[in-house]
């Protein structure tokens, strides 16, 4: 399952919480992110971060590379986990990049950069957290270091992109959006009555 959103919108919170209630009907779980913590992930977050420079071209390859890495890599690719039984919940993957990345490049081409990975393993499902991008602001403004695409006026682009994508049904397969507005424990039982009526759990 894929979780996506917002920055701030408090993704890895809940692919946390889903994962212990998961957990606690038998389900083998991993969690895990993009950008991942490999060698072309670390890369991706430096350029986040500023400490490397890199224009919105590179950026949307490095994410690529990182996910392809991801999926297919021999020690821990969530490809192999997937087949062997295990539910992957990732915080983040494909509809990010065409968000983001999408927003500064040709979204043509970053589908292409990624139609191998989605090719190979789409989401059985995506969980899409909704927020105002303002909220987003105020919870983002807590944290020790900013990233790249942390801006106001960068977040209400991106999460237009998220809309029309999701409306056109890309990536295929069902989605659960909910209201990350809300307080943890509210979004959390939206997550998993959405998952529930998908027939997903």
């Amino acid at each position: 399952m894929v979780f996506e959103g917002l920055d701030g919108s408090g993704k890895s919170t809940h692919v946390r919480l889903l994962s212990k209630k998961l957990r606690a009907q038998g389900h083998v779980c991993y969690e895990t992110r993009e950008p991942t913590d490999g060698p072309v992930g670390a890369t991706v977050h430096h350029c986040m971060t500023g400490r490397l420079a890199a224009d919105p071209n590179t950026i949307a390859a490095l994410f690529a590379a990182d996910r392809t890495d991801h999926v297919f890599n021999a020690y821990n690719g969530i490809l192999s986990k997937v087949e062997n039984g295990v539910t992957v919940l990732t915080d983040r993957y494909a509809l990010s990049s065409l968000a983001y990345n999408g927003s500064e490049v040709p979204l043509r081409w970053v589908k292409q950069l990624n139609s191998r990975v989605m090719e190979v393993l789409p989401p059985d499902c995506t969980i899409f957290i909704d927020i105002d991008p303002r909220l987003a602001m105020n919870r983002i403004g807590k944290r020790d270091v900013k990233e790249k695409y942390e801006t106001e006026a960068m977040l209400k682009i991106v999460r237009e992109r998220y809309m029309e994508l999701m409306e056109k049904h890309y990536p295929r397969g069902p989605y659960v959006i909910v209201n990350g507005d809300n307080d943890i424990e509210t979004v959390s039982e939206a997550i998993w009555t959405g998952l529930k009526e998908k027939g997903i759990v």
